[in-house]
């Protein structure tokens, strides 16, 4: 059954504020209420649409008690808007006697969502991001606001958007996923999503271009402005400290995700080659590079977070990004967290976890591997004080 349109208020979940690399504050509100008109199609048998009718007609007239067990039968028979019209009626307490259990209007929205009903999705996600009736996991809640938004559901696209543009939830930044969703959003009249794109060409107008330029040339070893290519290019430009062009190719490379152009687009902002140094910019690089992956960049804005360096000191952020480092044997974070395993700083103190971290730092061919040594022994010998005192 092809559903007629109807007006929708959606309530999508809160988002983070962050501060943007141009210096401003982009909040997104507690709860985003939306006008949505959408046509939804149900995969159902006639039993099941003509149940959802009866049903639609009480709601409508405000007989709540009337409405949700209606609503209920043609959900169990898989009419997706019934399944949704229940998961609201519990949310909000609407001719139920347990409003304030989120668990049943939590699961009555999981099941329209899993049967691709837009709106539902959008609600799972409030539902994710909150911990209504199920365990917080933004991530997750992420996703399914994702697939609302590829679906149309305009509200979903511009916070998508912002997502992608500022790197949010864990997920490292995606400026062209950024400028899809935004356009989307953008064409169905969201001014938040023309607001955004008009940032990521503030912000990446010249790479932008450059790179559609070439656009055309699909095989990526012979397209100049490719990740690969343009890397190549900036690091022959720092290597012959023409660090303008090289921060250009850098940057191309970088906006296309390269994990390596970010990292030492990083170096130069740290350590101000050719510009003056620029911690906050530094931060910025190397933590989208982190949330791909990249141990170095990982240990790097531990140790940002460590000791201060650009952004407030935070132990226990440091020691979070140290650990996902050492899991991949970087020996710097492994010492590191050594130490804050054995001092209980940022972590709860564990003399067996510091004995391994910095163990694993000490074997290892690192700089730092004789400083692990050595806080090693002092590790060992004071234990064997303790012991015998």
């Amino acid at each position: 059954m092809k559903m007629g349109k109807q007006l929708f208020f959606i309530l999508v979940c809160a988002l983070l504020a962050i501060q943007s690399s141009a210096n401003q504050t982009i909040n997104t509100v507690s709860y985003l209420i939306i006008d949505y008109s959408t046509t939804f199609q149900n995969n159902d048998d006639p039993t099941a649409s003509s149940i959802f009718e009866k049903a639609l007609a009480y709601y409508n007239k405000k007989d709540y008690v009337h409405a949700l067990p209606l609503f209920k039968q043609a959900g169990e028979k898989g009419h997706a808007e019934s399944l949704y019209y229940v998961g609201m009626m519990y949310f909000y307490g609407k001719g139920v006697s347990d409003p304030d259990d989120h668990s049943i209007s939590t699961k009555w929205y999981k099941r329209a969502a899993e049967k691709g009903h837009p709106l539902a999705q959008c609600c799972l996600s409030e539902a994710y991001m909150n911990g209504y009736g199920i365990p917080k996991d933004e991530l997750e809640g992420f996703r399914w606001l994702e697939k609302a938004a590829e679906q149309g559901v305009p509200s979903a696209q511009s916070i998508v958007s912002h997502v992608y543009y500022h790197g949010e939830h864990g997920l490292p930044k995606d400026i062209f996923k950024a400028i899809k969703y935004g356009k989307a959003a953008a064409e169905q009249g969201e001014s938040y999503a023309k607001s955004i794109l008009k940032n990521i060409y503030d912000d990446y107008g010249d790479e932008l271009v450059a790179i559609e330029s070439y656009s055309h040339i699909k095989d990526p070893k012979k397209n100049p402005m490719s990740p690969g290519n343009s890397f190549v290019k900036a690091l022959k430009h720092f290597q012959e400290k023409e660090y303008r062009e090289a921060i250009k190719y850098f940057r191309i490379s970088a906006v296309q995700g390269d994990i390596s152009a970010l990292f030492n687009l990083g170096q130069i902002y740290y350590h101000g080659y050719g510009v003056p140094k620029d911690y906050l910019a530094a931060f910025q690089c190397y933590i989208n590079a982190a949330k791909l992956g990249d141990p170095k960049s990982q240990y790097l804005i531990g140790y940002m977070y460590y000791d201060g360096i650009g952004i407030e000191n935070n132990f226990e952020e440091a020691s979070k990004w140290f650990i996902k480092s050492a899991s991949q044997n970087y020996p710097k974070a492994q010492y590191y967290l050594g130490n804050m395993y054995s001092d209980g700083k940022g972590v709860v103190k564990d003399l067996n976890l510091a004995y391994k971290y910095l163990q694993q730092a000490s074997e290892s061919n690192d700089e730092i591997s004789k400083d692990a040594e050595l806080a090693l022994l002092f590790l060992i010998s004071t234990t064997l004080n303790d012991t015998i005192k």
